[in-house]
């Protein structure tokens, strides 16, 4: 999938869901569903920890943070207004440090997140993913 039509996907497809199903989830929860539904695209990206600042005020900060970066340099980063109330694009990232997916992605607790694409129909009874866009 290209960059366009993944900023497609992150806008218009994975944006409102997250703004409207997933708004009580932090970064590093956010971050691993997306994750997710990246990996079954079979999109390659990579996940960033680092700390967050706001490019017109530094001092609004925060310390820990997670997002991806696809291998086509777009960014899914859907809780930086959570943290100090800019978008993604307004935020400049520091200290980042790449987090091994396999660790990151699939860990033994993903029942949550199995729950979440089950009852909004991202997922079959088998556990395949099929989020469309």
């Amino acid at each position: 999938m290209n960059a366009e039509k993944q900023v497609e996907l992150r806008d218009k497809v994975l944006k409102p869901f997250v703004d409207n199903l997933l708004k009580n989830l932090d970064c590093d929860g956010c971050t691993r569903f997306i994750g997710l539904i990246l990996h079954n695209k079979g999109i390659e990206f990579d996940i960033y920890q680092c700390d967050i600042r706001e490019i017109k005020d530094p001092r609004n900060a925060f310390p820990l943070h997670y997002f991806i970066k696809t291998k086509e340099n777009v960014i899914f980063d859907f809780k930086t207004k959570k943290w100090i109330g800019v978008e993604f694009q307004d935020t400049e990232y520091c200290n980042c440090v790449k987090v091994n997916l396999r660790d990151f992605l699939f860990v033994h607790n993903d029942i949550q997140l199995f729950g979440i694409l089950l009852k909004y129909g991202m997922t079959n009874d088998e556990g395949r993913i099929i989020a469309n866009g």
